[in-house]
């Protein structure tokens, strides 16, 4: 090793698809029609939007976070996207719990980047989605 010289450099790529479970979606459409389907999914949209906005910046800049209020939104987070069939965002949404319930800031840290990630490419997909059904 010593006196060796780098060969390779990998370059991380900090995107990932969105995940969403579209046949979840369609089941929204049959079971609610689609006016009360697009007014869940608008609605959806919206506070996961406020949600994901409101943990951003509850975490961002603190040094002392306060887990209870980050992983209670974080829940509200995992339900809503679970609903509306944003099952990547969901399953982001629960490691980011994880990460609070063992008040792991390293992994929290790296989690919560992501979250915000996952959110906001899955927000865009459904809202392409519900823009083709109308």
């Amino acid at each position: 090793m010593k006196g060796e010289t780098l060969q390779q450099v990998t370059i991380l790529s900090l995107q990932e698809p969105a995940w969403v479970d579209y046949d979840r979606i369609a089941g929204l459409y049959v079971q609610l029609g689609p006016t009360r389907a697009e007014e869940l999914i608008g609605r959806a949209i919206e506070d996961l939007a406020v949600r994901l906005s409101e943990l951003r910046d509850r975490f961002d800049g603190c040094t002392a976070p306060d887990f209870r209020e980050l992983q209670r939104g974080t829940k509200a987070v995992t339900r809503i996207a679970d609903q509306v069939g944003l099952i990547g965002l969901a399953m982001v949404a629960a490691h980011v719990c994880d990460c609070l319930r063992q008040q792991n800031m390293v992994a929290l840290t790296a989690c919560m980047s992501r979250l915000i990630r996952i959110g906001e490419q899955s927000l865009t997909a459904v809202w392409d989605v519900q823009d083709l059904s109308i």
